[in-house]
């Protein structure tokens, strides 16, 4: 389950994320068995926070194919400028206890400009990827790696990010 909640007001100052939190309890029966709290996070104005990302871990299980569909998670990323200069950005992942993994620079998007990435590449050279495909991330015991994304551009944009997961598919979408 991903939620993500905004909290707006016309005074900024009226609004103290330090306290916010979200209590998360999973119920058995009638008893709590598992409870989580997670801190607000204050984004700066161009930063998109894209919770319940999902990869396969190693090289060896990535865009493995069964049929037409691919056997493990992987991620699509675009980002389109939407200002009136060119901007640059950089993804970084964090992994489900929110520590830092990886970090790639996003080259320059020129104005009314869009780029479109996987977030981990196919292949060695993949000039589609943010990430090189020989990249180890930590996985759970299925072999999947679970984190966020966090895309962080110079300017106003629009992104969109895409799982596919099988012959599924999961958008979320950003604009600022």
């Amino acid at each position: 389950v991903s939620i993500q909640e905004m909290i707006s007001s016309v005074t900024p100052a009226d609004i103290n994320l330090a306290s916010v939190q979200l209590t998360i309890q999973f119920i058995s029966g009638s008893q709590v068995s598992f409870q989580q709290v997670e801190s607000a996070q204050l984004p700066g104005p161009n930063v998109s926070y894209i919770p319940g990302i999902n990869i396969g871990s190693t090289p060896a299980g990535r865009y493995i194919l069964n049929g037409t569909a691919v056997t493990q998670p992987y991620v699509t990323l675009s980002v389109t400028n939407a200002g009136s200069a060119p901007i640059t950005g950089t993804v970084t992942l964090f992994d489900r206890n929110n520590a830092f993994v990886t970090t790639a620079a996003i080259p320059t998007i020129p104005v009314n400009g869009a780029a479109g990435y996987l977030v981990v590449g196919r292949s060695q050279d993949d000039p589609l990827a943010l990430f090189p495909y020989s990249i180890v991330l930590p996985g759970g015991s299925d072999s999947i790696f679970r984190g966020t994304l966090v895309v962080n551009m110079t300017g106003p944009n629009i992104t969109l990010a895409q799982e596919f997961n099988g012959s599924s598919m999961l958008n979320l979408l950003v604009v600022h």
